[in-house]
């Protein structure tokens, strides 16, 4: 059943893993309870609707912005209700997240994150384009924080192998449009990914602050045969802004950012002898 067993399409874990509980921590969770529990919160994407089950009671108002109605409604159906506990207290829109932001006019937003793994599709690979990061910089309140995963390793240049197949180019290029739109960009790096916390202002979050608010959270309903114990790295501003020199960042046009990842995935399966 879907409460003892996550689903797997063609052999991709959807739901369920530590890996994604962790991307759910970096990207939503801790953002927001560094912004404080009065937060006004954005979540966009974010159909697994774990942003709910953790987030609601944790911030002042969340709002989850998801493209596909049936995705929402089917894991609240027979994901998310059936393990129990599910709380209300949350708002769903089914939207376009970059149409949403578009047209918003309400009260600017102290986190806005952005739950989606990787650009699979070339409507969520414009989610990590510089013009995306510049609307959402618009809608963010004084002290607000843009979270988004960077999909996959943001490592050092030296560490870059000459590989058409590489997906950690992809990192790198998200960052550089960070970069370029906000003022201050803090990576928060897991042994299995980065996050990108961007900001009007220098968030001066520590690994030790992080490690402490990481632990109190766990210490509550949520142990850690859901989360794990993900070692956290916190790079410095100026290392984040080196390791992207050179790249660009996605522009509207970047149908190949989604043809390498597809590719990439390809041969990480059938040809990658690790």
């Amino acid at each position: 059943s879907l409460k003892q067993t996550p689903p797997l399409i063609f052999g991709n874990l959807l739901y369920g893993s530590k890996k994604l509980h962790q991307h759910n921590l970096l990207v939503s969770i801790l953002p927001n309870l560094i912004a404080g529990r009065r937060s006004n919160a954005l979540v966009v994407g974010g159909g697994s609707l774990d942003s709910a089950r953790y987030l609601s009671g944790l911030v002042g108002h969340l709002r989850i912005v998801e493209i596909a109605e049936a995705v929402a409604r089917l894991t609240r159906e027979h994901i998310q209700e059936p393990r129990g506990g599910f709380p209300g207290g949350w708002e769903l829109v089914i939207d376009d997240g970059k149409h949403y932001l578009g047209n918003y006019a309400g009260d600017p937003f102290d986190v806005i994150s952005v739950d989606i793994p990787v650009p699979t599709f070339l409507q969520t690979a414009m989610l990590h384009s510089e013009r995306f990061f510049a609307l959402a910089r618009s809608r963010l309140a004084e002290g607000g924080i843009f979270s988004i995963s960077l999909a996959g390793d943001f490592e050092p240049e030296d560490a870059l192998k000459e590989n058409p197949f590489r997906v950690s180019h992809l990192s790198h290029r998200i960052m550089a449009g960070l970069v370029r739109t906000f003022p201050h960009v803090t990576v928060i790096q897991t042994r299995d990914g980065s996050f990108a916390w961007s900001s009007e202002e220098p968030l001066g979050v520590t690994q030790q602050d992080l490690v402490a608010r990481l632990a109190s959270f766990l210490e509550g309903t949520h142990t850690e045969s859901v989360f794990g114990t993900p070692k956290l790295t916190v790079l410095s501003e100026e290392e984040g802004r080196r390791r992207a020199r050179g790249f660009t960042g996605i522009g509207e046009a970047d149908m190949q950012v989604v043809l390498r990842l597809s590719v990439s995935k390809l041969y990480g399966r059938f040809y990658d002898p690790d």
